[in-house]
């Protein structure tokens, strides 16, 4: 009787705190839309902190994993879907697709061809749903979970943030703003009581599952001024590819061959994935895997030495995450800023190794950060901030008692490089292009930037401008060292006479977004503009 009475007060005040909660939440949710991992948060006024949502299973986050069958079903995301990765066609580290050639892929099952854009659907239709139900579970608070922020890695370029922003809203939700990874950390730090009068000059360092991220940042309570932003394709998920190539040369030292076996090789990567963690924990010297190939009818045990894993590690290191770290130890110096804090934040900052490298760098005011949840609370601060209008200007908000606590504003750059591909000079032979960059990685924003092009031939009504994106500091700069995110189609109501002037017109108000205008300088009159970055 006892038990049940204890049990029945459990719920009870279960029921009391979730009532709380969802009565004084943020109405935009924030998501961390992760390589490996996908967590949500959301801003509690009352406590006045950003706190992670759980989803039906009682863990923080879920696995980026979808199970392509025909219909795509809720069942059919997180946790159940990896697990079925060795039998089952499973899109895994869903993120590292966005950009890729190829936009859809094939599977055999049926013949049913699904896009890329159908999987990452799917999975915000389940973070959409799972935190409606987890918020009010009864359907009695008509909690809406139609508005989010959603973060990206610093070095997605505009065709990547877009898919994702597309991503979000074909699971019916209004993307309120983005923000980069590593500046979602930084805020989920600071927020509610790390800002005082005097700046924080807070470095970031966020190496995923699949990005490496890493930004500078000066915050008081007046402002949080970003100062730099950098990033690369790169994290836990190349460790695990170094280790398959590693064991792979064992296997065939062993007289065994896995070419052209799917199912052996994902196998191999799953074990080569638990072998990561076992390597992370301390004390651990060696570790081994045991592989049965049908193929061979052998089975085999392999392992690796915590030497040779590290290896592994400082070859991803200097390879890949050195040159980012370079470009922002320059971009320090050039602005005289010298860090007072570096944040270690990602799920593969828990190896041993990295976190060891990053503090040989940046001594001892280096620490590591909720790892796994930093990303998503920042994103629940930013919805929180735009939500009272922070963006915009204002920097005062009224707290549940009715007293008013200073919000700063916050100022963001530029992630990447944009600029219009421009026709050489004129001459016999084959057109050449090169690309005129206007707006430069880590420039701050709001920025206004215009430049002139002219038309081409008589009775011209029509003229497309490409949009190309790069890390470049270049003004000008080669066409194959940019990467095309996007068209812009001028359309001119009356036809234009050649070499007619057309002033073209840049704006970015926050990195996510771009706007174009054109403006026909001799009669000074608007030209219509279709922006296309799909």
């Amino acid at each position: 009787s006892n038990g049940k009475e204890t049990i029945s007060r459990l719920h009870s005040s279960m029921n009391k705190l979730v009532t709380m909660f969802e009565e004084y939440a943020a109405k935009t949710i924030g998501i961390d839309f992760g390589t490996n991992n996908s967590v949500v948060g959301v801003y509690n006024t009352k406590i006045e902190k950003p706190l992670v949502i759980e989803n039906e299973e009682g863990v923080n986050s879920t696995p980026s994993a979808v199970l392509l069958r025909e219909p795509l079903e809720f069942s059919d995301v997180g946790r159940s879907a990896k697990e079925r990765a060795m039998l089952e066609p499973v899109v895994l580290s869903m993120k590292s697709l966005i950009g890729t050639e190829n936009n859809g892929f094939a599977i055999s099952r049926e013949g049913v061809r699904f896009s890329i854009l159908d999987a990452h659907k799917v999975l915000f239709q389940y973070l959409k749903r799972n935190t409606k139900t987890r918020m009010d579970p009864d359907g009695k608070l008509n909690y809406r979970t139609d508005k989010c922020v959603v973060s990206y890695p610093a070095s997605f370029n505009l065709k990547q943030k877009e898919f994702v922003r597309r991503a979000a809203q074909s699971a019916g939700m209004k993307v309120a703003g983005m923000i980069t990874e590593p500046e979602a950390c930084a805020l989920a730090y600071l927020y509610p009581d790390k800002l005082s009068e005097k700046p924080l000059n807070l470095r970031i360092i966020d190496l995923g599952a699949g990005t490496f991220d890493v930004a500078l940042l000066s915050a008081s309570k007046r402002q949080i001024k970003v100062l730099a932003v950098d990033g690369v394709k790169a994290g836990g998920d190349d460790i695990d590819y170094l280790m398959m190539a590693y064991f792979t040369a064992q296997l065939k030292a062993n007289g065994i061959d896995l070419s052209g076996d799917k199912e052996a090789f994902q196998v191999l990567r799953n074990r080569c994935e638990e072998c990561k963690i076992r390597m992370s924990a301390p004390g651990k010297e060696y570790d081994s895997i045991i592989l049965y190939t049908p193929k061979y009818n052998k089975q085999v045990e392999i392992g690796i030495s915590k030497a040779d894993y590290h290896k592994l590690c400082e070859k991803l290191m200097q390879v890949k995450l050195m040159p980012v770290l370079e470009r922002l130890a320059k971009v320090e110096k050039e602005k005289g800023v010298s860090a007072d804090l570096t944040l270690l934040v990602g799920g593969s900052n828990v190896n041993p190794y990295f976190v060891n490298e990053f503090k040989k760098m940046y001594g001892n005011n280096c620490i590591s950060y909720k790892s796994k949840e930093a990303v998503a609370l920042g994103d629940a601060v930013y919805a929180y901030m735009l939500e009272k209008g922070i963006m915009k200007g204002l920097i005062y908000s009224e707290n549940q008692s009715g007293s008013h606590s200073k919000i700063p504003k916050m100022k963001q750059v530029s992630n990447e490089t944009l600029g219009l591909r421009i026709l050489d000079g004129s001459g016999a032979g084959t057109k050449s292009y090169h690309v005129e960059n206007l707006i430069f990685k880590n420039m701050e924003l709001p920025v206004h930037i215009k430049t002139n092009v002219k038309t081409a031939y008589e009775k011209q009504t029509k003229v497309a401008l490409h949009l190309y994106s790069s890390g470049s500091i270049s003004t000008k700069m080669k066409l194959e060292g940019a990467q095309e995110v996007g068209t812009c189609l001028l359309r001119s109501k009356k036809p234009l006479a050649k070499y007619t002037t057309i002033e073209v017109e840049l704006i970015m108000e926050t990195a996510d977004k771009i706007q174009v205008k054109a403006l026909e300088k001799g009669m000074n009159q608007k030209v219509d503009v279709m922006l296309d970055l799909s």
